[in-house]
């Protein structure tokens, strides 16, 4: 689950339940997926409140070091935006974090065609930074810079097009795997209508997962 703020593009959020099984590298699940934006209030071209639900299975193929993985979804719009629409999407998504004493690094990166939108979406994050006041349950603060780059094939907008960069600070509550990010990011959107190139993006985000499949030797 993720929920948000960003000045750009206003609030946001995405629920994901998934329920399965893990055959050595594979994941066959089945998922229920309900987003929400709410583009009032920002200077968007056209500000707008959108939400959408869908269901469907998803394969998923791990690489051998876990970091990384293919993965083909195929859902059913069955509310909001998506209603009556075939939600089909295909990816690669890869993670890894390093930590070296104190400071704590991570990369993340996916990329992805949706049906929905008839495109396909580029997303790279790098943050790095120090961590304080760990306590006995590993949960920490951590101070970072971030960086991060979009892009999209058809450019329908300036912010699917865009690079920010800026400081952050986040709480990390590891028993719940939750993090709560603020970010003073400054960006820069390089293709796309947008209402200014280079803007100011002041962001809120609240994290957590958990996930639990069912082995299968």
């Amino acid at each position: 689950m993720d929920a948000g703020y960003e000045k750009l593009l206003g609030t946001f959020s995405d629920v994901i339940l998934r329920g399965g099984i893990r055959y050595g590298q594979t994941d066959f699940t089945a998922y229920f997926r309900t987003d929400t934006l709410d583009t009032r209030g920002t200077a968007l071209l056209y500000p707008q409140q959108v939400t959408g639900s869908s269901v469907g299975l998803e394969l998923r193929q791990w690489f051998p070091s876990n970091k990384m993985y293919a993965t083909v979804s195929m859902g059913q719009g069955i509310g909001g935006y998506n209603e009556g629409r075939t939600d089909t999407r295909y990816g690669l998504v890869g993670y890894a974090d390093w930590k070296n004493g104190s400071w704590v690094s991570d990369v993340y990166g996916e990329l992805f065609y949706i049906a929905l939108a008839d495109d396909t979406f580029l997303d790279a994050r790098f943050r790095s930074g120090r961590s304080l006041f760990k306590d006995s349950k590993g949960s920490y603060v951590w101070v970072y810079a971030v960086g991060q780059f979009w892009a999209s094939g058809k450019a329908t907008t300036g912010t699917e097009n865009r690079v920010e960069a800026g400081p952050g600070i986040a709480y990390i509550y590891k028993p719940w795997n939750l993090s709560i990010n603020i970010e003073a990011r400054e960006g820069y959107s390089f293709r796309g209508p947008i209402p200014s190139p280079f803007y100011f993006n002041p962001t809120l985000i609240i994290s957590t997962g958990f996930d639990k499949l069912i082995p299968i030797k």
